[in-house]
């Protein structure tokens, strides 16, 4: 009997169109103080060299470019994780187009700091494309790699040296 009465219950519920729960909106908050990711908070100046490509690179193309990232200590509370900021960098010269699935312009950046290991998503990861930066930070600078990955490793990637400038 208490079966029907719950089955009954549900029945009416869903039937005023309503949901049983709406989530809270995406709502920007500032990171705890006890958040180690704030020490990434900042303008960098990014430079990137490309080391590798498994296609054949054309001879006139550059093998450096330069751009900026801004990173914010602000995180969006039931929103996608990471840290919003926004990048400014263009891959055409060394590429001739941008990495698959990325996009310059504000963002949300998934990031992670441990210890002095910095990870950060340039571009929404997904099985066969996305942009990654990887390194050690000292003081105001984060030097490591950079690479585009793939279901069979890195398609693209090189040296990477960020440096804050404010």
């Amino acid at each position: 009997m208490l079966r029907r009465a719950t089955i009954a219950a549900l029945f009416l519920a869903s039937a005023c169109h309503q949901p049983f729960w709406t989530p809270p909106p995406p709502t920007p908050r500032r990171l705890p103080l006890e958040d180690t990711r704030a020490q990434l908070a900042g303008s960098w100046r990014a430079e990137f060299h490309l080391d590798s490509l498994r296609a054949r690179l054309d001879e006139h193309r550059d093998t450096v470019v330069h751009g900026t990232l801004t990173l914010t200590d602000t995180v969006i509370a039931n929103g996608p994780y990471g840290l919003k900021g926004s990048i400014e960098i263009d891959f055409t010269p060394m590429l001739g187009g941008q990495p698959a699935c990325f996009r310059a312009g504000p963002g949300v950046f998934p990031a992670d700091l441990r210890r002095d290991s910095v990870t950060i998503d340039l571009a929404r990861q997904a099985a066969d494309c996305g942009l990654t930066v990887r390194g050690r930070l000292s003081a105001d600078t984060v030097v490591g790699i950079w690479y585009q990955p793939s279901f069979f490793g890195p398609v693209l990637g090189g040296k990477l040296m960020m440096v804050r400038g404010s």
